[in-house]
């Protein structure tokens, strides 16, 4: 996919009745990151639980019978050693979905905190009091498409996560039937 340079557009005016539905769509797409961060927690307080059962199963596998061959305890240990790979590897993937790293630039925009931050109060107020319709319309559909990047890099880690959070569960399982023999 290539990308040309922003290129004018003949567009009908903005009005205020736009710049409305243009705020709707930034916070359509903030709630959706949100969504994303809340599930990666989900992910990550299941990891926790993880890491508490395999606790628990491996002190009820101490306290147990010593099994007749060797094979089982071998097994057992692969299969820990393979559960906790895979909880460091969601545990990494629910940080990147928490985190997630862009290359978008700063922009310069009345809409993006960072820049708000940046500026003295009265040269906010300022210049946005004094800008157009057509600047803010276009600078509010600029940080939708940068969130719409932000949250399609966070639904994308948190399904990584969430993949090898079915693995972490079926090693569990596996596990927990080895403790019984």
């Amino acid at each position: 996919m290539s990308v040309h340079p922003p290129q004018e557009i003949d567009s009908p005016p903005i009005d205020i009745d736009m710049l409305d539905h243009l705020h709707d769509m930034l916070e359509g797409i903030r709630t959706q990151i949100h969504y994303a961060d809340r599930k990666a927690q989900a992910i990550f307080s299941v990891n926790a639980l993880m890491i508490a059962a395999l606790s628990l199963v491996s002190q009820n596998s101490l306290n147990a019978n010593q099994p007749i061959n060797d094979i089982i305890p071998a097994l057992r240990g692969i299969a820990v050693v393979l559960l906790l790979a895979t909880i460091a590897a969601s545990s990494y993937y629910v940080l990147l979905t928490l985190t997630p790293r862009l290359k978008t630039g700063m922009l310069d925009s009345l809409y993006f905190f960072g820049r708000v931050a940046q500026m003295p109060h009265d040269q906010y107020v300022r210049a946005y009091i004094e800008s157009s319709l057509e600047e803010r319309a276009r600078q509010i559909l600029d940080q939708v498409h940068v969130n719409s990047q932000i949250a399609v890099a966070k639904y994308r880690n948190a399904a990584r996560a969430t993949d090898i959070l079915y693995m972490t569960l079926i090693i569990l399982a596996v596990i927990v039937a080895l403790s019984f023999f």
